[in-house]
């Protein structure tokens, strides 16, 4: 079975690690470095990214520039994986979430979770207000693996 890496790319990244469908690890990465380090050096290593989706401007929040950081921080992680060896995937939002509000989704997929796996998000240190990252990547591993 392939090992999953989700990853939620932005200014606080977050990820989670999937091995036999199960969560691993999970995690809070920041920059300037952005690094997943030896999360990329897997053998069979599949790599979900979330790749920003532009709205229409009447549901668009924040600055429409942020885009393109986040764009260019997504294909940072797409070409580290594929140097790696890893398949990449890049799923829009839409896709794996479908256009609900983020309380909606975070907590759809906070009710996915096994209790081994709660436990290990909530060992995350992070602040409280980020943490938000780390689900966002929990919930795109968890579509991935079609629960």
């Amino acid at each position: 079975m392939k090992i999953l890496l989700a990853i939620d790319p932005g200014q606080n990244t977050g990820w989670a690690y999937f091995w036999q469908g199960k969560l691993s690890c999970c995690g809070l990465t920041k920059g300037p470095n952005y690094s997943l380090g030896p999360l990329l050096n897997t053998t069979y290593l599949e790599v979900v990214i979330e790749r920003p989706l532009i709205y229409r401007p009447r549901l668009m929040k924040g600055d429409p520039n942020d885009l393109i950081v986040l764009a260019l921080l997504a294909g940072r992680f797409q070409e580290r994986a594929l140097a790696a060896g890893a398949e990449v995937k890049l799923v829009t939002p839409v896709e794996w979430k479908g256009s609900v509000p983020k309380e909606v989704s975070n907590s759809r997929t906070l009710a996915k979770l096994r209790p081994e796996e709660k436990a290990i998000l909530d060992g995350v240190k992070c602040a409280a207000s980020a943490k938000h990252n780390v689900v966002d990547a929990l919930g795109i591993g968890i579509w991935r693996l079609g629960r």
